[in-house]
């Protein structure tokens, strides 16, 4: 195995006393050897009996130490506990202004931690697991925070792929992934805190209202049904089509064109009894 320290001879600065330095020598031959675990074991009972040894390349050794053992146990960190104390300890070595060398080494693999952040949230996503895929979401854009731009559209995207991802789930089975609905609805109604015009946003939003309030009225089976439930269910389906109107003319009004957007408006006010409005979206789509 290739390891990362060959820059270092490591014969440790003078602050580093007899006992510490042969243990941190031990730890990096440890980890020369490819014994990463090993090598972490050492170098932690170091810094657990030796807390404030603040020795660059003590620093070094460690920040490699827990980055490669994260890499080797990459399952075992859906607590961000190794990433984070690697982080940790990076930030710390580049607060004393090491070489250019250690530097840009350091910087380097806090890159490489950072974005294992932001490929985790998209691999948990990806696996239905949403809590954790938030968690390490939230982890990248407080390390990369500075840029402000950049954070943003990445949420956004985010977003979108999270409320996509719920609403998928509900299609595939719209009794049984009834909470993916909500979960769909929330999302991309956060995709709108950050660009309230968003179009995917809006029109998937009035989308699922528009498709959940049909839905209620399709289930209706009068001969087995109330006439108190019935006007309830009317009632809440009226309510949907009312609260999907605005999400959709915000998509039309941003684009007049778009025929989904039209033929979504044409479909809620004929639900809402406003027919002559209802013909006007109507008369707007193409043959």
């Amino acid at each position: 195995m290739n390891r990362g320290l060959t820059i270092l001879v490591f014969v440790f600065a003078p602050l580093v006393g007899l006992a510490q330095n042969e243990e941190l020598q031990k730890s990096y031959q440890q980890y020369q050897q490819g014994q990463v675990a090993e090598a972490k074991e050492i170098i932690d009972a170091v810094y657990k009996q030796y807390a404030d040894l603040n020795d660059p390349n003590a620093l070094y050794l460690k920040g490699f130490i827990y980055k490669d053992f994260y890499k080797a146990n990459r399952e075992k960190d859906s607590t961000m506990v190794i990433r984070n104390e690697s982080i940790r300890v990076f930030d710390q070595l580049l607060s004393l202004s090491p070489d250019d060398k250690i530097k840009q080494d350091a910087k380097s693999s806090l890159n490489f931690l950072y974005n294992t952040y932001y490929n985790d949230a998209i691999d948990y996503l990806n696996q239905e697991r949403f809590d954790l895929s938030g968690k390490h979401f939230d982890r990248y854009c407080e390390l990369i925070g500075d840029d402000v731009n950049k954070v943003q559209q990445l949420k956004k995207e985010y977003l979108l792929s999270k409320a996509f991802k719920y609403s998928s789930l509900h299609k595939q089975d719209s009794v049984l992934n009834q909470s993916h609905w909500s979960g769909a609805i929330d999302t991309y109604k956060e995709v709108l805190k950050i660009d309230s015009a968003d179009t995917k946003a809006n029109y998937n939003i009035g989308v699922l209202l528009y498709n959940k309030a049909v839905n209620l009225i399709s289930s209706l089976e009068y001969g087995e049904i109330d006439i108190i439930s019935i006007s309830q269910i009317e009632e809440q389906s009226l309510d949907l089509f009312k609260e999907a109107l605005p999400y959709m003319l915000s998509v039309f009004n941003k684009k007049p064109d778009d025929q989904g957007a039209i033929k979504g408006l044409a479909g809620i006010y004929f639900s809402l009894r406003d027919f002559e409005t209802s013909d006007r979206y109507r008369a707007m789509l193409d043959d």
